[in-house]
């Protein structure tokens, strides 16, 4: 949340779908790594199937879904 913290410091003027944008790329991406999650780690931790081998062999499909749920919110957040 660094990255939102600090465009709410400097104060910038952004329209709603834009700010819709800007969330949906820090919560999505930053979850999107494994690792660089609260959530991943302790996944990572409890349920033994899911190891960084399994992470990366599934990575494209995470990718695919985060850039259409990206696409689709770039499509409807004009509307809001």
């Amino acid at each position: 949340m660094p990255l939102t913290a600090a465009v709410l410091k400097a104060d910038i003027d952004m329209p709603e779908h834009q700010w819709l944008l800007l969330i949906y790329a820090v919560v999505m991406g930053g979850t999107l790594i494994i690792t660089g999650s609260a959530a991943g780690i302790v996944t990572m931790g409890k349920i033994r199937e899911v190891t960084m081998m399994t992470y990366f062999r599934n990575f494209a499909y995470l990718v695919l879904a985060y850039s259409v749920g990206f696409g689709v919110v770039m499509m409807l957040g004009p509307l809001v």
